[in-house]
């Protein structure tokens, strides 16, 4: 991973969990290795003024699936999954939460003229029954106080995902 921290951690399965932090990584691991098994680096893309790979600040998985969620402070909700035989990160979705919060402030009673941003994904979770993703967002990133996003609203997101397909049901005649 390198020499930056691991902020958080989520389990996959028995087998196999992710880790994400500071340095912008997103990792799989195995419990039966001392490395990850694979690293998206700069997951969330870099900072245009610096050039710094964007702090991971939430990460979730639907346990006992491949399916990972992850959120920084880019404006975007990543979905990815692991590969085949758990060896390998894809990113599969990309989630513009402006546009959500776009939607939220159409149907607000709030001033027009005012614009809400993003801010900080600091929590992410899914739904048990995997139907959508609560999303905890906040001015400030969740570990420090070192930037605010003063547009941002401090608050919580439902995104839906698609919904599971019902087997079809025959009747018997």
């Amino acid at each position: 991973v390198g020499s930056a921290s691991v902020d958080a951690i989520k389990l996959l399965d028995e087998q196999h969990f992710v880790t994400c932090g500071e340095d912008g990584h997103v990792s799989l691991w195995n419990v039966m290795k001392k490395k990850p098994v694979s690293t998206i680096t700069r997951a969330h893309g870099s900072d245009s003024s610096n050039n710094d790979p964007r702090w991971i600040s939430a990460i979730t998985t639907l346990h006992n699936t491949n399916l990972i969620a992850s959120g920084s402070c880019d404006g975007h909700l990543k979905l990815w999954k692991c590969g085949e035989k758990f060896r390998s990160l894809v990113e599969i979705a990309s989630f513009p939460i402006s546009s959500y919060m776009a939607k939220l402030q159409t149907n607000s009673t709030t001033d027009p003229a005012t614009f809400w941003s993003s801010g900080f994904v600091n929590s992410i979770c899914f739904h048990p029954n995997g139907r959508a993703l609560l999303v905890g967002i906040g001015q400030e990133h969740r570990l420090g106080r070192w930037w605010r996003t003063k547009e941002a609203r401090n608050g919580i997101l439902v995104i839906p995902l698609l919904p599971k397909k019902e087997p079809e049901r025959h009747k018997l005649e």
